[in-house]
């Protein structure tokens, strides 16, 4: 059995700067000065034909205005989410207050720059906007992966999961389930199989990887939790024949549960 892959990173495809601006004259120059940078940008004067236009699980950044007669930086955001973007925005602006400011990049602008004749600052903000959007495209796709993976396990084999990656040992586990130490054998490997691993830590490494991504992409991300374990004297024995095991790791067959 081959062990878990990692799933890869998006490959660092070619990033596509957006411009929304109604200043015409600046829009060209700026389109100009990006070209001689050797990046690929496209102009815009109005929110409606960007949106027809965005391609949205590819890498770049909008580069936009406060505000416009179509919409505001504020639309922008809001139509990002909704379509699952990871473009970055850029806000280059005459205008900005430091009020407005703060709240943009609360809201999740990735920088506010002010417009000026000097465009070489604002080239260099694009570039790491866009490195920034490649980032979160990987990340996206690492968590998307390892979700797949991690959804493919029943929330009991996920249990036993949980209970083995705290270094309890199978009997332990057993007794805490209330199944045989049968099922609990069964269990993890089936879980490792679906997995394509071969050791309980991968289990651990995938878990720990969805839970630290989750949080950046404003995904939320939750292991099954454990049932508090009933104290009858008969709950193993019950446990297991539930689950179509005795507790001395016999299966029972359906003739057997027939009578």
């Amino acid at each position: 059995m081959e062990p878990v892959q990692e799933p890869e990173a998006t490959s660092h495809q070619r990033a596509v700067v957006y411009l929304l601006d109604s200043d015409r004259s600046w829009q060209e120059r700026l389109l100009g000065e990006l070209a001689a940078a050797g990046i690929s940008a496209r102009g815009f004067g109005d929110l409606s034909r960007l949106a027809d236009q965005l391609e949205d699980h590819a890498p770049g950044c909008i580069v936009t205005e406060l505000r416009m007669p179509s919409g505001s930086v504020f639309d922008v955001l809001k139509m990002l989410r909704e379509r699952g973007s990871e473009l970055e925005i850029l806000v280059a602006t005459s205008f900005a207050s430091v009020t407005t400011t703060v709240q943009a990049m609360k809201r999740g602008v990735f920088s506010v720059v002010e417009k000026t004749h000097e465009l070489g600052s604002l080239i260099a903000e694009i570039r790491e906007a866009t490195e920034k959007s490649h980032q979160k495209l990987a990340a996206r796709k690492r968590f998307d992966d390892g979700k797949r993976i991690f959804e493919a396990l029943s929330a009991e084999e996920h249990l036993v999961m949980e209970l083995a990656i705290e270094g309890h040992p199978n009997r332990q586990i057993s007794e805490s389930l209330s199944i045989s130490p049968r099922t609990v054998d069964r269990r993890r490997h089936s879980a490792l199989r679906k997995m394509s691993a071969e050791s309980v830590a991968q289990y651990a490494v995938l878990r720990t990887r969805l839970e630290e991504l989750g949080p950046m992409l404003g995904e939320h991300f939750e292991v099954p939790k454990r049932e508090p374990r009933q104290n009858s004297p008969h709950a193993l024995a019950d446990g297991a024949m539930a689950d179509g095991a005795l507790a001395d790791g016999s299966d029972l067959s359906s003739d057997q549960l027939s009578s």
